[in-house]
């Protein structure tokens, strides 16, 4: 099944997406990483879009949403994403992220929670989980240090860390290439910023975290365990032979267990609710 490209202007941006699939079908919202795009869905947009509403974008400053003429904040980037919801007449969706979006739809969750049906985070930092101070003062460091890194060092370490697979790290190549450096800074600094620790919040929804077995990259390894921990309905699993990009790594795997999940709660095609 093809998906319908659509446009939507913002403030600052147009924004890029496409959505597919069955209009009584439980919407899934796909949100990509810091300096990817859509094309990071490809091994789930059709599959899903065979059972589910389907939604994939590109997040501001990335993909086909640039240019990005103001300065990019995570809090920009969750306002497009409800007024995509809103545009689409979405009331609740399955928010599915990956690294930032992971961070992004974790927001729309603290924020408006009537939005969200389940959340689905593969390989992102929990945004409202307590930080140590050896990461306070890391976060710091970040902060101050990443206006100072050349493009191309920028680009290098996101391919080598990203995948296991030639092809996957080759689409990394691209999609980053396309990106304005100016907005690659902002999103790596403002993903590191917008940690918000919540002492005693808990997420209520069904949620599945999700991290590639050989993802090296932040505190996924170490954190979503006690995440997992906190939330009532959490579920956490660790996806084969996969790094940072699993569902692009594993897609079998990945998609097999989404669809697996969502069936558990209740959030598979009409004929499976009824």
């Amino acid at each position: 099944m093809t998906l319908t490209h659509r446009t939507l202007d913002r403030p600052g941006c147009t924004l890029h997406y496409r959505i597919g699939g069955p209009r009584d079908g439980v919407p899934v919202v796909f949100s990509h990483g810091a300096t990817m795009d859509h094309r990071t869905w490809e091994p789930q947009a059709e599959v899903f879009a065979a059972r589910y509403r389907v939604l994939v974008w590109d997040v501001r400053g990335h993909g086909d949403s640039t240019p990005n003429r103001d300065p990019w904040t995570l809090a920009a980037a969750a306002d497009d994403l409800l007024a995509l919801l809103d545009h689409e007449g979405i009331e609740r969706a399955v928010l599915v992220g990956q690294s930032m979006g992971g961070n992004l739809s974790q927001e729309i969750v603290f924020r408006h929670p009537e939005r969200a049906a389940a959340l689905v985070a593969l390989g992102c930092a929990g945004n409202t989980l307590p930080i140590s101070r050896w990461e306070r003062l890391q976060i710091r460091a970040v902060l101050r240090t990443l206006p100072l890194f050349p493009r191309g060092l920028l680009m290098s370490q996101q391919v080598r860390a990203s995948a296991r697979d030639a092809g996957v790290r080759a689409y990394v190549r691209d999609a980053a290439g396309r990106m304005e450096h100016r907005d690659m800074v902002a999103v790596m600094a403002s993903l590191v910023g917008a940690l918000h620790p919540e002492p005693g919040y808990r997420i209520e929804l069904p949620e599945l975290l999700l991290r590639g077995e050989h993802d090296r990259l932040g505190n996924a390894r170490r954190m979503m365990p006690v995440w997992a921990e906190r939330d009532p309905l959490a579920r956490y699993v660790v996806v084969p032979d996969a790094a940072h990009l699993a569902n692009q790594d594993n897609p079998v795997f990945f998609n097999e267990t989404v669809l697996g999940f969502l069936a558990e709660h209740g959030l598979g095609p009409s004929e499976d609710r009824s």
